[in-house]
């Protein structure tokens, strides 16, 4: 089946048939390359998040009453700490992308 070139509304041939890409959709190396860095930037974020709380804490001190509010800082470092990295990976992704 041959593509016909059309003719568009200003009178000049149109040779790009409609449909049809002229780039592949998906770059599988942009899209591999910014899942290692979101991967690489979540697990340095949430070390950083483990750093922190490990300063914080004292072992040696009896359990208290801060322990709910140290488990919801917590999750949220790790939501923060995954959003973060999923953006910057996105936008890896997007730049490395054709």
């Amino acid at each position: 089946m041959a593509v016909e070139p059309t003719v568009s509304a200003k009178g000049f041939p149109d040779t790009e048939p409609h449909g049809i890409y002229a780039h592949p959709l998906i770059c599988w190396g942009s899209v591999i390359g910014g899942t290692m860095v979101a991967i690489t930037i979540g697990a340095a974020l949430n070390i950083l998040g483990v750093a922190i709380g490990a300063t914080a804490i004292n072992p040696f001190a009896p359990a208290s009453d801060h322990a709910p509010t140290w488990t919801i800082g917590g999750g949220l470092w790790v939501i923060f700490s995954s959003l973060v990295a999923i953006q910057i990976g996105a936008y890896i992704a997007t730049r490395m992308a054709r």
